[in-house]
């Protein structure tokens, strides 16, 4: 094959030329912002992915940090109910035991 034959491999890469030049020599600034458009594109998408990821593990550390400072807070609720019954059942028993000393 000659060089630049139609269907030679440095035809089909069209190794050489600049990338700013299309098949037929002239300008492509087009090909150009299109692929730079493409790239950012991709990069800012890949940032926003990243910075959407992180919001979601903080979310969740969030929602998780909640969860256990709601557990903390509903045993705290049950020991003080808990306390609560134990103290009634005293002051009921301390008002039979006063009722009984005096009857005596």
């Amino acid at each position: 094959m000659s060089e630049g034959a139609p269907g030679s491999l440095e035809d089909s890469c069209q190794c050489g030329k600049p990338s700013l030049i299309d098949g037929t020599g002239t300008s492509s600034h087009s090909l150009y912002f299109e692929s730079y458009t493409l790239g950012w594109a991709n990069t800012r998408d890949s940032l926003l992915s990243k910075d959407t990821t992180a919001q979601e593990w903080r979310m969740m550390e969030e929602a998780r940090d909640s969860e256990v400072e709601r557990q903390v807070l509903t045993e705290k609720n049950f020991m003080v109910a808990y306390e609560k019954a134990a103290l009634e059942d005293q002051m009921a028993t301390l008002g039979t035991d006063r009722s009984d000393l005096r009857t005596k």
